[in-house]
C-alpha cells in the first residue's frame, strides 16, 4: 500500500512539475487539464480581477486551461464547499482569506473545518476604508459618535464577515446599524442612492468616487495611513488604539490533495504572482498590496491573523451583525 502511494505521489509530481515549464507559447490545455479558480465573491470584485490575471500567468507557465468559476454568499462557505466536493486532483484553487479559513468557522455554524484546507500562497491584502455621503456632514470618526447612540444608530453598509466584525468593534461605541450587502459595489450603490450615510469597503473599489467627489473619507482601517490617502487618519487614530482590520487574499486547495501536487501548484502560482507583467498589470490597481508568500509563511500569517480576529470577537462577544 505505501509503495503504490509513494508511486502515485511520484507519478503526479512528475505530470505537474513536467508542466510547470511548458513552454508560454503551449496551447492552453495541452496536458487535457482544466483548472479551476473559485472566488468566493461576484464579478468585478477586485479578487476576481486579480485572480484573472494570475490565472492567465498560471495557463501560460502550466499549459493548463483555466475557468473562473463566481460562487459569492454564505460568507465564503458556498465556494469553500465547492472546493472541499471536487476532486482533490489539483484541478480546483479556491481563493482563501482569513475570513474563510477561521473567521466564518468561528462565528457560524458551517459543513466544514479550516483544517480541510491547505494554504498554498499568499496573493494580496487590502485596506478598508469608511466612507461618508457629503450630504452626511460626516468628515471624521468624532461625527459618527456625536450622530449616534444619542439618536438612531447610523446606518452603515458594507459585506463580508471581517468588515462586519470591523463595525460590531466600532459599533461598541458609535453606535451603528450594519447593513449587509453581497459586495463592494452594492455597498456604494446603497450609500450613493441615500439608503445610508456610510459605508465600509476596500479603499480600491471606494478610491474612484473618493477623487470624484461623489463620497468623503472618514477613516481607513490599516495599522498606517495609506499611501493613497495620506491626509485621511485610521481608525486607530481616531480613537481606538491598536486597531487594524485589512482583508488578506490567497489560494488554496483540499488538504486531500497529494503534497507533491500542492507543492507544484504553489511553485506555479508563486511564479504567476511575482512575474513582471503581472506586477505591471496590478500596479494601476489602486489599494492593492501584493504579498505572494509561499504556503509556509501565508499559513503562519494565517494563525496571526486568528489571534487578532479572536481578540476582536472577543471585544463583541462572540457576535457580528448578521
Amino acid at each position: 500500500m505505501n509503495r503504490m502511494l509513494a508511486r502515485w505521489t511520484m507519478l503526479a509530481c512528475v505530470l505537474w512539475m513536467g508542466q510547470l515549464h511548458a513552454q508560454p507559447s503551449a496551447p492552453a490545455g495541452n496536458a487535457g487539464k482544466l483548472v479551476r479558480f473559485i472566488i468566493p465573491a461576484s464579478p468585478g470584485s477586485q479578487g476576481e480581477a486579480l485572480t484573472r490575471l494570475v490565472s492567465e500567468k498560471f495557463r501560460d507557465i502550466t499549459g493548463h486551461a483555466v475557468v473562473i468559476d463566481n460562487r459569492p454568499g454564505g460568507n465564503g462557505v458556498i465556494s469553500t464547499m465547492a472546493a472541499l466536493n471536487a476532486p482533490a486532483d489539483g484541478t480546483t484553487i479556491l481563493m482563501v482569506s482569513s475570513s474563510s479559513m477561521f473567521l466564518t468557522p468561528m462565528t457560524q455554524d458551517v459543513p466544514y473545518q479550516p483544517s480541510e484546507l491547505r494554504p498554498l500562497a499568499s496573493l494580496s491584502r487590502h485596506t478598508g476604508v469608511l466612507v461618508a455621503t457629503p450630504q452626511s456632514g460626516i468628515r471624521q470618526l468624532a461625527d459618527v459618535a456625536q450622530a449616534g447612540p444619542a439618536q438612531a444608530p447610523v446606518a452603515v453598509g458594507t459585506y463580508g464577515s471581517l468588515f462586519r466584525v470591523a463595525l460590531a468593534v466600532l459599533g461598541e461605541r458609535l453606535g451603528l446599524n450594519v447593513v449587509p450587502y453581497p459586495g463592494p459595489m452594492q455597498t456604494l450603490n446603497g450609500t450613493l442612492s441615500g439608503s445610508h450615510p456610510l459605508a465600509l469597503v476596500d479603499l480600491g473599489s471606494a478610491l474612484p468616487l473618493i477623487r470624484a467627489g461623489r463620497l468623503h473619507a472618514v477613516a481607513t482601517t490599516g495599522a498606517q495611513r495609506h499611501a493613497a490617502l495620506p491626509e485621511v487618519q485610521t481608525v486607530a487614530e481616531a480613537g481606538f488604539p491598536g486597531f487594524e482590520i485589512r482583508t488578506s487574499l490567497g489560494y488554496g486547495v483540499s488538504a486531500k490533495t497529494l503534497d507533491a501536487v500542492a507543492q507544484a501548484l504553489e511553485q506555479a502560482l508563486l511564479q504567476s504572482i511575482q512575474d513582471p507583467a503581472f506586477r505591471r498589470a496590478v500596479g494601476g490597481m489602486d489599494g492593492v498590496e501584493i504579498t505572494g508568500l509561499p504556503a509556509a509563511q501565508f499559513r503562519q500569517f494565517l494563525d496571526d491573523e486568528k489571534s487578532k480576529l479572536t481578540g476582536y470577537l472577543r471585544v463583541t462577544g462572540g457576535k457580528i451583525p448578521q
